[in-house]
């Protein structure tokens, strides 16, 4: 009898560490919150799909140095995203510190679509959105979706049509530079699509594109994303592009800082924010809260040996921002959210 016992203690424990993953729009949807994106100048392919598999891609991917890694994210609409109304219906925006460049996201409690984008001075409205996540998705789960777009852009009007094909088709332990991850699951997505100028009589450009994403249901974000080089017109054009990611913790980061010793309180901040330098800083600190668009909210100068400096936040629109400080030591970046 305590022979079976121990039996059935020992299965349930090893399914429970082994535990296929499930997503969910609470899990994998869409969240304001930032994260720190690395693209790797090494380009290994995306490994084997099946169960409990493991990828171990600590040394064949890396930070992409010299460029360390932009930072970007989620940010609810409509307030706090640019052009969010012109994307009707959309409920979330992303977007990369100092670029232009956003996304416009619908959600409801099964589905994720991407509503349209905004790109070095074009809007691309999708007449039909591009279901970009199922909920919830499972191990083998599959599903695919038709597209359509149309944008205007050099005095011509183009239109995109498409399907997308998703497919749930590993799980298992993935292994990058930042860390051990284990219950990932694998979604493989095909884009199969027909970009078209209104005047082209040859019918436009056709492509293919194959990507794989990582998910942890731990973490809103995708931790790994491999796509595979894209097929325009049914040849292989341009190379692989490999990007993971950190999330950014609130208080000081871990990226890069060469200060440290600085604690944001509270945080998240509904008036005032206290800064408290706990090693006394023998020069002065310039202090910068940027944005998501890379817009500098405020700028103060801390003079050498102050301990603690008061920032009034009752008039700053509410989201999320960064915190910069930059001396001559060094520099350190906070992700600080204001109600």
């Amino acid at each position: 009898m305590i022979k079976k016992l121990l039996l059935l203690f020992c299965v349930a424990t090893c399914f429970k560490a082994t535990a296929q993953p499930t997503l969910t729009l609470a899990t994998s949807g869409p969240f304001a919150d930032i994260h720190k994106y690395y693209t790797s100048t090494l380009m290994p392919g995306p490994g084997p799909s099946g169960a409990n598999q493991t990828w171990d891609f600590t040394t064949t991917i890396d930070t992409g140095a010299p460029a360390p890694g932009q930072y970007g994210g989620y940010i609810t609409c409509p307030t706090a995203v640019s052009y969010c109304d012109t994307f009707v219906g959309s409920t979330f925006g992303s977007t990369t510190q100092g670029l232009f460049q956003y996304q416009y996201y619908k959600t409801t409690p099964t589905t994720v679509s991407l509503n349209g984008f905004y790109r070095t001075g074009a809007f691309v409205k999708f007449t039909d959105p591009e279901d970009i996540f199922h909920f919830p998705m499972h191990y083998n789960d599959n599903f695919n979706d038709t597209f359509a777009a149309h944008y205007s852009g050099g005095g011509h009007d183009y239109l995109e049509n498409g399907r997308i094909y998703d497919t749930a088709d590993a799980w298992g332990t993935l292994k990058l530079p930042n860390g051990t991850f284990a219950n990932v699951l694998r979604v493989k997505r095909v884009e199969v699509l027909r970009d078209s100028d209104l005047m082209d009589v040859n019918g436009g450009s056709g492509y293919i594109r194959t990507s794989y994403t990582w998910y942890s249901t731990a973490r809103h974000e995708y931790l790994l994303q491999i796509y595979l080089p894209q097929i325009v017109n049914g040849f292989p054009t341009g190379g692989s592009l490999i990007k993971f990611t950190d999330q950014l913790p609130t208080g000081i980061s871990n990226f890069n800082n060469t200060i440290t010793g600085i604690t944001l309180s509270p945080n998240p901040a509904k008036e005032n924010l206290n800064i408290t330098f706990n090693d006394v800083l023998n020069e002065q600190v310039n202090i910068s809260l940027v944005d998501m668009m890379g817009k500098v909210i405020m700028q103060a100068n801390c003079a050498s040996g102050v301990k603690q400096y008061h920032v009034n936040t009752s008039g700053i629109p509410s989201g999320v921002y960064f915190m910069h400080f930059k001396t001559s030591q060094g520099n350190a970046v906070s992700k600080v959210e204001i109600l």
